[in-house]
């Protein structure tokens, strides 16, 4: 394994422990009265000024064309159903439940994903919408996704304490999780162009075991055979899902190879008949 492939691994730890930090985190300030759609909002706020600067170095100086406004209206959907939507059902889910259920049900996210394309017969499905993204798309989906979650907050909570940050700890709670969602969104990113998206979707079961332990420890909370046992299932259930789509890679790349040697060997016997015919006299001696 090459020093490429442990920088890949490396990265994907690292976002998992990230992942794990905000679920444990995030709780917390919940817990404490604080609204878990402006915890939304100060989270993808945050992420949007970290990310920023890296999409706007990496463009410095190149002659792209800006945005269609039908790349527009694709990133603002994508934002609302990929962030401000999910992750305004996510925190609420997670103020209800409990971080390690929270953690858990997020691995059912690519079998789903997989059912889902099966009844509306895709073949290739890219699991993490992020994985399309480069960096001067994070910004927009980022931007977008925090002004959508502010609306959607004042729509449903208009009173203007909600707002307010009563301790240090939700300060912290809302800044690290920006922090760590503009950290996993480059590093998956990265990882996901490196080897793919089955490569990254492999590292979410340990999200989930971080957190169980983490909470189990330092929070206190209670483990029961059932959440153990559901826990379980939903990590085999994904490895299965992650394992079929090993196969289909393997033959769809098999597939590729083949139909690429099948070419060359046409485009090569074409030259071949070319230069011959070439090289043939027009008329002949007699």
């Amino acid at each position: 394994m090459g020093l490429e492939n442990y920088k890949a691994i490396i990265v994907m730890v690292g976002c998992q422990f990230l992942y794990a930090g905000v679920a444990l985190t995030g709780r917390e300030a919940l817990l404490q009265d604080f609204s878990s759609r402006v915890f939304v909002v100060y989270r993808q706020f945050t992420a949007f000024l970290l990310i920023a600067p890296f999409a706007f170095f990496s463009r410095r100086g190149t002659n792209a064309c800006g945005m269609t406004w039908k790349g527009f209206f694709l990133i603002s959907l994508l934002s609302f159903i990929g962030v401000t939507f999910s992750q305004n059902l996510y925190y609420e889910g997670l103020y209800l439940s409990s971080s390690s259920a929270a953690s858990a049900l997020g691995n059912a996210v690519p079998a789903i994903t997989f059912t889902i394309a099966y009844f509306l017969g895709k073949q290739m499905v890219d699991w993490l919408l992020i994985s399309s993204c480069k960096h001067h798309l994070l910004v927009p989906l980022g931007y977008l996704a925090a002004v959508q979650s502010a609306v959607l907050t004042f729509i449903i909570e208009p009173d203007l304490n909600t707002w307010k940050l009563t301790s240090s700890l939700q300060f912290f709670c809302c800044f690290y999780a920006g922090v760590a969602s503009a950290l996993t969104f480059l590093g998956q990113a990265w990882c996901i162009g490196m080897r793919g998206p089955l490569f990254s979707a492999m590292f979410n079961p340990l999200c989930t075991v971080i957190v169980t332990i983490f909470a189990f420890i330092f929070m206190h909370e209670e483990l029961y055979i059932g959440s153990l046992t559901g826990g379980l299932a939903v990590i085999i259930g994904l490895y299965v899902v992650l394992w079929g789509k090993a196969k289909d890679y393997e033959e769809i790349k098999e597939e590729d190879t083949t139909t690429k040697k099948h070419q060359n060997n046409v485009y090569g016997q074409n030259e071949a008949i070319t230069s011959v015919d070439l090289e043939q006299p027009l008329l002949s001696d007699n």
